[in-house]
């Protein structure tokens, strides 16, 4: 625990200034650093205990960073996704504590810890090296749902659309077999202005009748310019 709260410390110690610059990429770099440390820990329960620790950590570091006004929605949108990150780490955590529980009770050989690591990026989402262009048809079909500088439309049913065209590409094994809570804190982290929900809820079958409300020609588009390229 010494360990953690040292590393902690720093955090608050370094004002989290980061907050002002290009805080999406040293929230990654965080993660890592605290993932970590979180390996080396034995006790389940203390490593829950070190997630919450940092999130309130967190939480104090963005109350008090004096955050320039300008920054204010990136820097929201950083403390959103730590947000997320760290539920669905202490979700597992959670999961893997009653199985244990559980072996414990019925004599039975302890579960391993889940293989797959948390996704921290496109390039953990998608099972293809081509992925960007599955990101990019967002921004070539009419109308688009991403701008120039890769922000999200605001217009009413956008999404809805993403969310099925996420689902769709996960039904067809183009985007790999995580939760919707954790495709949804990627999506967040990844495309500015989007906020799909911490539960990931948007991210629905595809036949859902408000996903592709506007009609699918939004779907026959982005599956046209995918397929082309």
């Amino acid at each position: 625990m010494d360990e953690i709260n040292n590393f902690l410390g720093w955090m608050i110690s370094d004002d989290l200034e980061w907050f002002n610059t290009n805080s999406s990429t040293r929230l990654w770099i965080f993660i890592g650093n605290l993932e970590e440390k979180l390996n080396k820990i034995p006790s389940i329960q203390d490593r829950i205990d070190c997630l919450q620790l940092s999130l309130n950590y967190f939480k104090k570091s963005f109350l008090e960073a004096g955050i320039l006004p300008e920054n204010v929605a990136a820097a929201t949108d950083t403390y959103n996704c730590f947000q997320q990150w760290c539920t669905v780490e202490i979700d597992n955590l959670q999961i893997l504590a009653r199985q244990k529980a559980k072996a414990v009770k019925y004599n039975i050989p302890n579960p391993s810890p889940p293989a797959q690591q948390a996704p921290r990026n496109f390039a953990d989402v998608f099972a293809k090296e081509d992925w960007k262009k599955f990101i990019d048809a967002l921004a070539k079909i009419n109308p688009p749902l991403l701008d120039k500088s890769n922000a999200f439309s605001q217009k009413r049913g956008a999404k809805g659309i993403l969310g099925a065209w996420i689902f769709y590409l996960k039904s067809e094994g183009i985007i790999k077999d995580f939760s919707r809570q954790q495709l949804a804190m990627v999506f967040n982290s990844e495309i500015k202005g989007l906020a799909l929900g911490s539960d990931g809820s948007l991210i629905t079958n595809e036949k859902a009748p408000y996903d592709w409300k506007h009609g699918k020609q939004y779907k026959e588009q982005l599956i046209k310019i995918t397929s082309s390229e």
